[in-house]
């Protein structure tokens, strides 16, 4: 974390004032005077007023000069501000003089400014032989003399003392408008001594508007208390941009050096990112605010240069980020060209617009704006005929840019949801990739999680990263888990269609000339085929379009090399269909349709015929031409999902009539609830019924 404390030295300077501070200090040890010298130090909140004060005085420390930090916070009333002024002032002089005489003095001149309050001044110090000064003790430091002849006395003292009093009055500009006055009047009155000098720090425009009031404005008011003013110059644009940077590249070398873009920064920085900067407090409040939230999101969750824009809007922007927060589509939708289209992309529009007009702190919301469609293309793109489809999803995904869906949340919630997966994670599964029995595992314990589709979503990003070795581990290990994880119905977001999916696009990694190989590598090496076999159909699939002249697009494989595969897979079937294993397989029907398709109609019938004289065959075989069908009642939102026997696909492979007689002999006494209810399903189920 980075303190919001100012600087003590001129050698941390970074805004190279000390120059004007030095001259300052030059000022103070020439005066002389019977009155004190006020000095006005005039700049916004968070300008760096307070250190440059601490530059005067560390250009003040001889013993010439005697300086006294006076905090005007802690007073209820005028008496309690008077009584801690001289207590302060009495402290600092009971350091610097061997003698009591002006301690005895100034204590007198308070007292009597306090005659009319029950506060006594604080306890004496022993050094001095004093007991605590009371009301009505007034004789024992001279008597009832009049104010003004005893602080002609006090001036006299001060005189003689060869010191210059340097008084600290900063953050005036916080007080009320009753305390600021008070402030004002003891500074000008109460306490205008010789050799005495005030720095007094403030906002200008905030005390003025604070005393103005009944006729009395606030300029022409301090006109009357400050001689002398300065007004702090604005830090350099380039200063300030320098301490940014140095402290973002501080903060930024945890990151993987992968995820950094110049040109993306350059964007992002030049667009508004350097106008949220215009104080060095805001500069140190920004870095504190990403750091600690770098310590709860961790540097692998996150794009180092979205995470430094979406800090801007959190810190200097918490409506916004929370309406966007709120608002995730708006932000991270792709297009979809279909009806309807344009009419989403102008509420979208509309939806940003309006976090912007009502949420932006006021003159931020251009900069706002310019910001967020820095980070989120998708918006840009409501301005121009610029469109994003879904396919852009996996390289913002990959390079954990905001803009994608599945990263969002990880910027706005600083943490890892149910429905994002943590990148550590993904790093650590990767990590094991060269091990295939370690990395299953690991899959599998995603998949307890309820996050394994997230991961074989995200593995797709990182193929173009491994050696062809890893790549066919990442296969195997793919294939084997998710013949593990159960579905009753296929599409696209089921775990093997995601397996295949990832089979297909490792094979475009892979050089053309290795296909064939790489490929037998897998069917051989799976423990199941039900994947492998899907994955070989994609690829016959795809020849079978072009010979019917459909568009698609570069051939993975020629005929001459899938009809080498596909012998291998039909050898492979044949092997499972000998051992009982073909049985237990998940996805029993497609494998009997590619049997019969790449290799002979009559085993596969035999096969089959073979199967159904047992009933554990033949309740295998009805497990396998199983699927789930989805239905929805007229009316209603709600779908409903329905178990159903694909009669029609086993009529391709059995006589149905017989297959009604086999399981007509069934005892169903004998059998398990389970396969009493599979039975149930098949008698429930027409022979129209087909998946």
């Amino acid at each position: 974390m980075i303190p919001d404390n100012p600087i003590s030295t001129k050698d941390k300077d970074l805004l190279h004032r000390y120059p004007l501070a030095s001259r300052i200090a030059g000022v103070i040890n020439r005066f002389e005077g019977d009155e004190s010298l006020v000095i006005g130090i005039e700049g916004e909140w968070g300008s760096g007023k307070t250190s440059f004060i601490n530059m005067i005085l560390d250009d003040l420390r001889t013993p010439k000069i005697l300086s006294i930090k006076f905090n005007p916070w802690n007073f209820s009333d005028q008496n309690e501000l008077i009584k801690d002024f001289f207590d302060s002032l009495i402290d600092a002089l009971k350091e610097t003089d061997e003698s009591d005489t002006r301690a005895q003095k100034i204590k007198g001149y308070a007292s009597k400014l306090l005659k009319q309050s029950e506060i006594t001044l604080a306890p004496e110090f022993s050094a001095l032989g004093i007991v605590n000064f009371k009301l009505g003790d007034v004789h024992k430091f001279g008597g009832e003399d009049p104010l003004e002849k005893q602080k002609e006395s006090i001036n006299k003292l001060l005189k003689e003392l060869g010191k210059r009093i340097v008084i600290v009055i900063d953050d005036i500009d916080r007080l009320d408008s009753h305390e600021t006055r008070l402030v004002f009047k003891l500074v000008k009155m109460t306490a205008n001594f010789a050799n005495t000098i005030f720095l007094l720090a403030y906002d200008k425009g905030k005390v003025c508007e604070r005393i103005n009031e009944k006729g009395i404005r606030g300029d022409e008011y301090l006109k009357k208390i400050i001689q002398v003013s300065f007004t702090l110059p604005k830090p350099d644009t380039q200063d300030l941009f320098d301490i940014l940077t140095s402290d973002i590249e501080k903060t930024i070398q945890e990151f993987d050096e992968k995820h950094w873009d110049n040109e993306r920064w350059r964007n992002l920085f030049y667009s508004s990112f350097k106008s949220f900067f215009p104080t060095i407090r805001d500069i140190k409040r920004y870095i504190s605010s990403m750091q600690l939230d770098l310590e709860i999101i961790g540097h692998e969750e996150v794009n180092p240069i979205d995470f430094l824009g979406i800090e801007v809007i959190r810190v200097f922007a918490p409506e916004v980020y929370m309406a966007m927060a709120d608002e995730k589509q708006v932000f991270t939708s792709t297009d979809n060209v279909s009806f309807g289209h344009n009419e989403y992309r102008n509420e979208r529009k509309r939806v940003f617009e309006q976090i912007l007009a009502e949420k932006s702190p006021q003159g931020t919301s251009d900069g706002l704006g310019k910001l967020i469609k820095q980070l989120f293309p998708q918006v840009n793109s409501l301005y121009t005929n610029h469109y994003y489809g879904h396919e852009q999803q996996q390289y913002w995904r990959k390079q954990l840019y905001v803009c994608a869906t599945d990263i969002f949340d990880k910027y706005f919630s600083l943490s890892i949801s149910s429905s994002t997966l943590s990148e550590k994670k993904l790093k650590d599964l990767l990590a094991t990739i060269n091990d295939r029995a370690a990395f299953t595992e690991n899959l599998r314990r995603f998949q307890e999680e309820g996050k394994h589709r997230l991961v074989l979503n995200r593995l797709l990003d990182h193929l173009n990263t491994l050696s062809d070795q890893q790549r066919g581990n990442l296969v195997i290990s793919v294939f084997d888990f998710s013949d593990g994880v159960k579905n009753r119905k296929r599409g696209l977001l089921d775990s093997d269609s995601q397996a295949e999916y990832i089979g297909y696009q490792v094979l475009k990694q892979i050089a053309p000339h290795k296909r064939v190989a790489f490929l037998t590598e897998i069917l051989t090496s799976t423990k199941r085929l039900s994947s492998s076999i899907h994955l070989i159909g994609w690829v016959n699939h795809a020849i079978e379009r072009q010979e019917k002249k459909e568009v698609i697009e570069e051939l993975l494989l020629n005929k001459e090399d899938t009809d080498r595969l596909n012998e291998i897979c039909v050898d492979r079937i044949k092997i499972t269909a000998k051992d009982g294993t073909l049985l237990t397989e998940k996805n029993l029907l497609d494998i009997l349709y590619e049997w019969k398709a790449w290799g002979s109609e009559a085993e596969v019938k035999e096969y089959v015929a073979e199967m159904i004289k047992t009933a554990a065959g033949l309740l295998a075989l009805l497990r396998g031409f199983e699927w789930e069908a989805m239905s929805q009642t007229f009316g209603s939102f709600v779908a409903k999902s329905e178990r159903k026997i694909n009669k029609r696909a086993l009529m391709d492979f059995t006589n149905i009539e017989e297959l009604d007689k086999r399981i007509h002999r069934l005892n169903e006494n004998e059998l398990r609830y389970e396969e009493r209810t599979l039975i149930k399903i098949y008698n429930d189920s027409s022979a129209d019924t087909f998946g």
